[in-house]
């Protein structure tokens, strides 16, 4: 006895079955508490150091890295929001 081919549905609903894991990975990872191992915190300080770096003013390296923490710390309470 042959298999009947695959439809159009069939593709279809497979194709949503993917996007529905995907958009779940996704959503698991915007709700976690780190970015590839680092604290979300201390991943959005280094991110916001970077812009200090590159824009920065006449600040010193300890007030760029408070700096740097206090946009982590303003990014993890907007989350909370």
């Amino acid at each position: 006895m042959e298999a009947n081919p695959p439809t159009a549905a069939d593709y279809a609903q497979a194709a949503a079955d993917s996007a529905k894991e995907r958009v779940k990975k996704l959503e698991d990872r915007m709700n976690s508490d780190t970015v590839v191992g680092v604290p979300l915190r201390d991943y959005f300080a280094a991110q916001a150091l970077i812009g200090i770096l590159a824009y920065g003013g006449m600040t010193t390296g300890s007030d760029r890295a408070t700096d740097a923490y206090r946009y982590a710390d303003a990014m993890m309470a907007a989350r909370k929001r």
